[in-house]
């Protein structure tokens, strides 16, 4: 039987789960600091370019890229190379024919698409509710905030039991009771809505990736999983943002989007129950 839970597989695991924390973290983390900054950083240029366009504030960050590059180019001097050990046998079943590949994939990309949706349109909506662009930004920033803490909470906290459903589902109704909120009394406690939404969308992002990778012991086989369900993944979240700005074009609101995200949460929770770890030697084949 391939699937074994060895002090040192256990130990494996826990450590995957916090560098997966950590990495999601360190995402969301630039994500919280592009949008407290990107109204300073606007107003900085307006004042030397005297054109008010919010181009010339997001054309900054283009700078980073550089700087990303050039880590790049120096990863060989920091990172070891990569091993791949190959054990002979028989060939590997292809995981794009496997049923629960595409259903980790759908898991993580409505995920994702919450955090998007968030992203893309939370503060239009409040713009269009009456708020100014430095205030909307600056709730953003509050939400990515919380996301950041929860993005390393909740995955540490789900590291302690081999079956991490109880905490998913914990992210999946504070994700659920945020969109709801959002959706009925969003200028009532708009910071709450956040909140909730920051901590259940903070933590079910790198759970969705840390439960594709729980689902093979092998380092190999379970990277190939992530790299499919991540590429799948982020392309149906990709799409969620046009989906929601289509939706708010027809109705003249962003009320059954959200309301909508809100419904896709209780289909993860549904989804979410598949999700045992005694089944995951079954359910992918090797």
């Amino acid at each position: 039987m391939r699937w074994s839970r060895s002090p040192r597989h256990w130990a494996d695991s826990r450590r995957q789960s916090s560098a997966v924390g950590e990495r999601e973290t360190g995402s969301v983390s630039s994500a919280a600091l592009i949008s407290v900054s990107g109204t300073p950083v606007r107003w900085a240029i307006l004042m030397t370019a005297t054109r008010r366009n919010w181009r010339h504030g997001l054309s900054v960050w283009g700078l980073l890229a550089l700087l990303a590059a050039a880590a790049w180019v120096r990863r060989g001097q920091v990172l070891p190379a990569p091993t791949v050990s190959r054990s002979p046998g028989l060939p590997q079943v292809s995981l794009y024919r496997q049923t629960r590949i595409w259903t980790l994939s759908c898991f993580f990309g409505m995920g994702t698409a919450g955090y998007t949706c968030v992203l893309a349109w939370l503060p239009p909506y409040y713009i269009g509710l009456g708020w100014s662009d430095a205030s909307a930004g600056t709730l953003l920033g509050f939400l990515t905030a919380v996301q950041v803490v929860s993005g390393l909470l909740l995955p540490a906290l789900a590291q302690r039991h081999d079956d991490r459903r109880q905490v998913i589902f914990l992210a999946l109704i504070l994700s659920m009771a945020g969109f709801v909120l959002l959706t009925l009394t969003p200028l009532r406690v708009p910071y709450l809505a956040a909140s909730l939404l920051g901590a259940g969308i903070g933590g079910l992002f790198p759970l969705s990736l840390i439960v594709a990778i729980d689902h093979h012991s092998n380092p190999q086989r379970a990277g190939a999983i992530s790299s499919i369900v991540q590429g799948c993944g982020y392309f149906i979240a990709a799409l969620s943002p046009l989906a929601a700005g289509m939706v708010r074009d027809q109705l003249g609101s962003f009320a059954l989007a959200w309301a909508s995200l809100a419904v896709m949460m209780l289909l993860m929770m549904r989804i979410c129950v598949q999700f045992d770890p005694r089944d995951y030697q079954w359910v992918i084949r090797d």
